[in-house]
């Protein structure tokens, strides 16, 4: 199944997926000034750190990465609107 077949599939059968921030941090690194600062932005984070993962692929996609890496911008734009049907759902 490839991945803009899996996104259909997902949609017919009106399955939501979601992402979550996960963070790796030593103990006591983290106050509660940066907790909330986490909390408030977490969405622009999320973001963020996808637009950082699509560029990689674009930059693999452009200059050369690792064999099987690429992906297409249709299944990029299929995954972001799955993305923000997960948001609204």
């Amino acid at each position: 199944m490839t991945l803009p077949e899996m996104a259909d599939a997902l949609t017919e059968r009106r399955i939501n997926l979601s992402l979550r921030l996960v963070i790796d941090a030593p103990a006591g690194s983290i106050d509660a000034d940066l907790r909330q600062a986490l909390d408030e932005h977490k969405a622009a984070l999320l973001v963020h750190l996808a637009n950082e993962d699509r560029w990689n692929v674009l930059k693999d996609q452009r200059w050369g990465g690792a064999p099987g890496t690429e992906a297409t911008d249709a299944e990029y734009e299929r995954l972001e609107r799955l993305a923000i049907q997960g948001d609204a759902g």
